[in-house]
């Protein structure tokens, strides 16, 4: 019986995190708001391993706190965050009347604290990521599929006009493509979901997440000396595109996303996002396309103006539960907390400060993974922390769960050998050994 219940206690933060990564990148919104407002299942989850393994917390997060360890740059960051985000919550309940609008954005402090989850569990099972990306890109590519070939003409998925989610649309395309590459390379049994997955990332047609994937590859390849690699991947590319657009191949793009997938409508609705006028002759509505991108940058650009009205605000923000939605030129619900960078985001709510402390976040996680990759050879980590920073620069990304609950469970994932080299028997030590 103690047996039994001691792999129970060991196992399940495991499955936890199997979970809250598989169900995040595949159906997103659809799992994300499991629970009951304004209890979902992000934070369900968080609650639940902080009262029933707040060890984890104790040694992972609380101990750097207090000791010299490679993990004190972030603890002390994080911490930092979410004192910053409790004061500014207060602050909102008091000046604003948008008090739930207010509360869920705390949650955009906690999210990091999943770091710590995900380091515990590399540590544990220091093959757990390899051995999860290896089913989760055939799961996430198969789905990916079904979702723009099956739901998405049954009229089964979320949109804004009819507000059905059953199924939501999928957003590891990107990070299944990184983890073949960094754990499997090109070829034999990494071929077919990586074509699965490359045709989902082109699919799903968000162009900040391929920004970030075009970025994100790109590092890669100089780091780890695999451009001979990239070109190769790169001539592979070419060579479907160019059977594509020969044969004039086309699928309708999922609901909600509006074109067609086909080569001239992947090339036509990047470069609407620069130029109407240059992807005029690949679209029939171009200015369709780059709507989507002024929709954002006038909205930023109110908000921008907002915070800097005095200065105050522009040190502080606006505060949470201000009511940006207001302000949109073109007017959007009421509530809409969100404006699709996490960088006005930060700066419109908390001011200049805010952004400070979250960028310092940002770049202790940055500098752990980069201590990483030195210290192991291996880069994964490293590239989807530049590909999700990246890419939720321009969407709604770290500011909801379905992005920054995995975002931060891999970064820990990855980050645990580094957190290795400085433990013993899974107990941090001081760092001061490792030198």
């Amino acid at each position: 019986m103690n047996t039994l219940r001691s792999r129970v206690q060991s196992s399940w933060p495991v499955w936890l995190l199997a979970v809250m990564i598989l169900g995040n990148l595949t159906s997103t919104r659809r799992f994300a708001h499991l629970g009951v407002s304004p209890v979902y299942i992000g934070e369900i989850a968080l609650g639940t391993v902080l009262f029933w393994q707040f060890r984890i917390y104790a040694i992972r997060w609380i101990q750097p706190l207090v000791s010299r360890h490679v993990l004190s740059g972030v603890s002390w960051a994080i911490l930092t965050s979410i004192l910053f985000g409790f004061l500014h919550v207060l602050r909102g309940l008091l000046t604003h009347e948008a008090s739930v609008a207010a509360l869920s954005c705390f949650a955009f402090h906690l999210y990091p604290l999943f770091f710590f989850l995900g380091v515990e569990v590399g540590v544990r099972r220091p093959e757990f990521l390899r051995n999860f990306l290896r089913w989760f890109v055939w799961i996430h590519g198969f789905y990916g599929l079904a979702y723009i070939l099956v739901f998405s003409p049954l009229g089964l998925v979320d949109t804004l006009e009819t507000n059905i989610r059953l199924f939501s649309q999928p957003a590891g395309a990107a990070i299944a493509i990184l983890g073949l590459l960094c754990f499997e390379g090109i070829g034999g049994r990494s071929l077919v979901p990586l074509l699965l997955n490359s045709f989902v990332l082109v699919g799903i047609q968000v162009r900040a997440e391929w920004l970030g994937f075009l970025a994100s590859i790109s590092i890669w390849s100089v780091l780890t000396r695999h451009v001979r690699q990239l070109a190769k991947l790169s001539a592979f590319v070419a060579l479907f595109a160019l059977v594509g657009l020969i044969s004039d191949f086309k699928v309708a793009a999922p609901a909600g996303r509006g074109g067609e997938i086909s080569v001239r409508g992947i090339v036509g609705r990047a470069l609407a996002a620069v130029s109407p006028d240059l992807a005029g002759d690949l679209l029939d509505d171009p200015d369709r396309f780059n709507s989507t991108v002024s929709w954002r940058t006038e909205w930023w650009k109110e908000i921008v103006a907002l915070t800097h009205e005095t200065p105050q605000s522009a040190i502080f923000g606006l505060g949470y539960g201000y009511p940006i939605w207001d302000y949109h030129p073109e007017g959007v619900a009421a509530g809409l907390r969100t404006p699709h960078s996490i960088l006005v985001f930060a700066l419109g709510y908390t001011g200049w400060l805010g952004l400070a402390i979250y960028l310092i976040l940002q770049l202790s996680l940055g500098r752990l993974l980069w201590r990483t990759f030195r210290a192991t050879g291996q880069s994964f980590g490293l590239q989807v922390w530049i590909l999700i920073n990246i890419w939720a620069s321009a969407d709604n990304l770290l500011e909801a769960p379905y992005g920054a609950i995995p975002f931060y469970l891999l970064l820990g994932l990855a980050a645990a050998p580094i957190t290795s080299l400085t433990s013993k028997d899974n107990e941090p030590v001081d760092a001061r050994r490792e030198e």
